[in-house]
């Protein structure tokens, strides 16, 4: 059980997260406290569509505590969640002045293709 709530932890924060590596899973409720958010892979995935006029400039997880149950779930909550962020105007002037591309149905409806 210990290594499944490892792997669950690892494939769910792991990219996102510093200091999995500190779980102890040998008593539940097992507890984690004060994680630190990795903020370049957080801002890679806010950056992904191109529309979020804000850079992420730190973050931290208060706790997560892991609760397994006796069948076969897992409760994962996550508590004091803080995440800084300061707003960019070149992000926010570039998505003013972003054109949209037709979709495939305008395309189709203006001939355009």
């Amino acid at each position: 059980m210990e290594a499944a709530i490892r792997g669950l932890l690892e494939s769910s924060f792991g990219d996102y997260v510093e200091g999995l590596d500190r779980a102890s899973a040998g008593s539940f409720p097992m507890t984690l406290k004060d994680l630190k958010i990795k903020e370049a892979a957080v801002q890679e995935e806010l950056d992904e569509d191109g529309n979020f006029p804000f850079d992420l400039s730190s973050g931290r997880i208060g706790q997560i505590t892991v609760s397994p149950g006796w069948m076969g779930t897992v409760e994962v909550v996550a508590t004091g969640i803080v995440l800084n962020f300061s707003f960019s105007p070149m992000k926010a002037m570039n998505n003013a002045f972003k054109k949209e591309e037709p979709d495939d149905e305008e395309a189709d409806f203006t001939g355009v293709h």
